[in-house]
């Protein structure tokens, strides 16, 4: 192990980096927010509209996200090219920052040798460089950096004296606000939880400077509003909640989300379980230790009531305090939630992973068979990471088969809901400005047709024939 903290920032870099960046571009396309935020980032591109997003040639009518990410996108584009890689390139520069957070972060309680081999352990996992944060174009890896950023600022100033630092937590979490609204306040009801149980709040409420940082934070979303009423497109019959996306924010987006088990017409995506199922599927197969630790835990603190004392009050513990005070009220508030997928619990997943290595390093320090059991599971969870990585799912066959001649049409119709939003992606790589859509296409005639499948009907279009089937439509292509 480097004695130098540099040398262990710099390594963990550097896995980090391969980890992000290892067959990136060779994956397909996720269905989801991937694929709809690759839309957004060519239409912005397209229509020179940096307010509003666009989706098929229109106001996307669903996503009421700032735009900040896609402005990363959109610019990735520009500069690489339409494809999977360029789609994720700042997810994949983001997680790297957000590793260099998470180091510089635990080494303000703990040496930089327990800051590597955490971070190796969350390396592991598939709640950071995986699905959805750091390998896929999605908004979660933008926003865990910055609310990252803006928590190692707001402990420099609650457990370091250091007065200005809140400035720069001010800073960091309106950006993002701007990545995705109000899940820029998912970190704070733990960090109040952390601030009362070390018996803080009260003095803290009383600076100035907390106040002065909490006023840097609220210019985002208030800038943000203002720039909706001034250039945001308005509703006039919304499909959901919200005239404009200022507006679709709060109610829907948040609101109506987390309170309608219908929502959107969604089967509820949450229950009770869900501080376990999220763990399960974000933290794999070092959730069971963390769980094995956490009941250890609880049954010292009740054998020991001092010990809640020493936890709660001594310096020594309060990189532990302060990670399970943040994963506990957000594990526990999306358990009772209608609708939480399980990258919610992505800001928090950091901190599972401190808390599990301390316990690892307790065990650590009384025997030393505990060591052996540890690199092991790394070393098997560190390449079965990277067998995912080296063996990619084939993609549909819109990206090549049918790319080669749908790359030389002239004029391609494609009706609402034939594609699904990864084939639709693939589709606007292989020829975004010859596509026509339902809402806004002309009745001259086309080179190929994208069609639903339960609108199509045999001999209903005499001059078009079936060359395509894909999961939702039929590819028509004219014959005369």
């Amino acid at each position: 192990m480097f004695k130098s903290p540099t040398y262990s920032l710099a390594l963990i870099l550097l896995i980090t980096t391969f980890f992000a960046f290892f067959r990136l571009g060779d994956h397909p396309l996720e269905i989801g927010d991937e694929s709809r935020g690759g839309i957004n980032a060519l239409e912005m591109l397209a229509n020179g509209d940096w307010v509003n997003l666009h989706y098929c040639g229109e106001p996307d009518g669903v996503r009421a996200k700032p735009p900040l990410f896609i402005w990363t996108v959109a610019t990735s584009m520009h500069f690489f090219g339409a494809n999977e890689w360029a789609l994720r390139i700042p997810s994949a520069l983001y997680i790297i920052a957000v590793f260099f957070l998470i180091f510089k972060l635990i080494t303000l309680y703990q040496s930089h040798q327990f800051a590597f081999w955490t971070c190796l352990l969350l390396l592991s996992v598939s709640g950071l460089v995986g699905h959805h944060v750091g390998r896929t174009g999605d908004f979660d890896a933008m926003l865990l950096m910055f609310l990252l950023g803006g928590l190692y600022h707001l402990l420099r100033f609650l457990d370091f004296g250091n007065s200005r630092a809140i400035y720069w937590t001010g800073l960091f979490w309106g950006l993002a606000f701007m990545v995705k609204g109000l899940a820029a306040g998912t970190l704070i009801p733990g960090v109040l939880l952390y601030m009362v149980l070390s018996g803080r709040l009260l003095a803290t409420l009383r600076k100035r400077q907390l106040w002065i940082g909490a006023a840097i934070g609220l210019l985002f979303p208030l800038g943000w509003f203002l720039a909706v009423q001034q250039y945001g497109i308005v509703w006039e019959n919304p499909e959901y909640t919200g005239s404009n996306v200022f507006e679709r924010l709060i109610v829907h987006d948040i609101l109506e989300r987390f309170t309608q088990s219908d929502f959107e017409g969604r089967v509820a995506t949450s229950d009770h379980n869900y501080i376990f199922y999220s763990l399960d599927k974000t933290f794999n197969l070092w959730n069971f230790i963390f769980w094995g630790f956490m009941a250890f835990g609880l049954y010292r603190l009740v054998k020991d009531r001092k010990s809640i004392t020493r936890l709660m009050l001594s310096e020594k513990h309060r990189l532990l305090l302060l990670s399970l005070s943040l994963w506990f009220p957000l594990a526990v508030f999306l358990s009772f939630v209608a609708h939480a997928l399980r990258q919610y619990i992505v800001p928090v997943v950091p901190f599972v992973g401190i808390a599990t290595m301390i316990g690892i390093c307790w065990l650590w320090g009384k025997y030393h068979w505990p060591k052996y059991i540890f690199f092991i599971l790394l070393t098997f969870t560190l390449g079965r990471r990277l067998h995912f990585f080296a063996t990619p799912h084939s993609r549909p066959p819109i990206a090549k088969e049918q790319c080669d001649y749908l790359k030389d049409a002239k004029a391609i119709y494609v009706e609402n809901k034939a594609l699904q939003d990864d084939e639709l992606l693939y589709l606007y790589f292989c020829n975004q400005h010859n596509l026509y859509f339902e809402n806004i296409a002309s009745q001259s005639d086309y080179d190929y047709y994208f069609v639903r499948k339960e609108t199509y009907e045999n001999g209903s279009h005499p001059d078009k024939k079936v060359v395509a089937e894909m999961k939702e439509g039929l590819l028509l292509k004219l014959t005369n």
